[in-house]
């Protein structure tokens, strides 16, 4: 098969939401066929009935990406005579939200143009098999580039100040995180820098970029145990159950679960990290490729340092004790250890 192919393969499934004139929002047709759990969580998340739905999201649910595209103006229309709003979802074993975010907004045209799902199955399966599709090609949006667009990390540490230290701890621990923003325009952005922080992870799969807080995301957020959970609505902040921090971007404030503060007792670590974020996020030209450059850098500095207190390749409880360092400094060394998998 082609790169191209290839590219176009990670495709799971393709659905059409629909916003009837009763006000009933569905899933009006999917194929190769959606399961109604899966169903249900797009319904919710694709937010029809909501006026100021954005034109692309994405989310994941379980271990799928799912990207839609919304359309509202121009309906109801002669093809779609009782339809005031519609959604076309994609899901994708890809992270990639610039290359299925443009996909569902080609295929959400052809079925506004004609009223035919036929003419998104039509779509969906030309992207499946070659890669490509009249207006969409896979190879116009990189997987890489997908890792690092559209990111606000280089404005985070502008928002937060000194205390994004404690976003990166959370991180660097695998901690759960709430971020809330009531739009999702804005949301986004903040969810997707959060792995760059920890970039020598390369891990994507933690984020749940929008999450309603329905019983099956809830499930999931539980099996999944570590994540970047997304939130437009704050109500999910008094349950303190479900995360260990909460980020409210526009109150440019972090909140740290009780439960949870004696693992962010700051250090003197914690002081040069938030120094190097703050510094290389003011610093001319800053971008998320230089903010992620400057913080691995220190990140790396940490766990050599700390393999550096066992042998070399892994650190115990003992060894830590050893160094006769601070308690919460010690707490914080073998957090990390776990986090990194090099505890013994």
């Amino acid at each position: 098969a082609t790169m191209a192919a290839d590219e176009g393969s990670a495709l799971v499934s393709v659905a059409i939401v629909e916003l009837d004139v009763n006000g009933d929002v569905l899933v009006a047709w999917s194929y190769p066929g959606v399961d109604d759990e899966y169903e249900n969580v797009i319904i919710e998340r694709s937010r029809l009935k909501d006026a100021a739905a954005p034109p692309t999201a994405f989310s994941r649910h379980k271990n799928q990406w799912h990207y839609w595209a919304t359309l509202a103006s121009g309906l109801p229309s002669a093809q779609l005579a009782k339809v005031h709003a519609l959604s076309v979802h994609v899901a994708s074993s890809a992270y990639n939200p610039e290359r299925f975010g443009s996909l569902a907004s080609t295929l959400a045209r052809a079925y506004l143009a004609t009223g035919e799902p036929t003419k998104v199955l039509e779509g969906y399966l030309q992207a499946f098999t070659t890669g490509k599709t009249p207006g969409w090609a896979a190879a116009e949006h990189e997987a890489k580039r997908a890792l690092v667009a559209n990111t606000a990390l280089a404005v985070l540490p502008k928002v937060f100040g000194p205390e994004v230290v404690l976003i990166w701890n959370a991180m660097m621990l695998k901690k759960r995180v709430l971020v809330f923003c009531e739009r999702v325009d804005d949301l986004l952005p903040v969810v997707r820098a959060l792995p760059q922080l920890v970039w020598h992870r390369q891990d994507w799969g933690i984020l749940r970029p929008i999450v309603t807080g329905s019983d099956a995301e809830l499930a999931d957020l539980a099996d999944a145990g570590v994540y970047v959970a997304g939130v437009t609505s704050p109500e999910l902040r008094s349950r303190p159950d479900l995360w260990d921090i909460f980020v409210d971007v526009a109150g440019r404030s972090i909140e740290v679960a009780e439960a949870a503060k004696s693992d962010f007792q700051m250090g003197p670590f914690h002081r040069d990290v938030a120094g190097v974020l703050v510094g290389a996020a003011n610093a001319a030209g800053a971008n998320a490729m230089s903010v992620i450059k400057a913080i691995a850098v220190k990140t790396k500095e940490l766990t050599t340092q700390i393999k550096g207190i066992g042998d070399g390749a892994s650190v115990s409880v003992a060894d830590i004790r050893a160094k006769g360092l601070p308690e919460a400094t010690q707490r914080f060394v073998y957090a990390v250890a776990v986090a990194e998998g090099c505890a013994k």
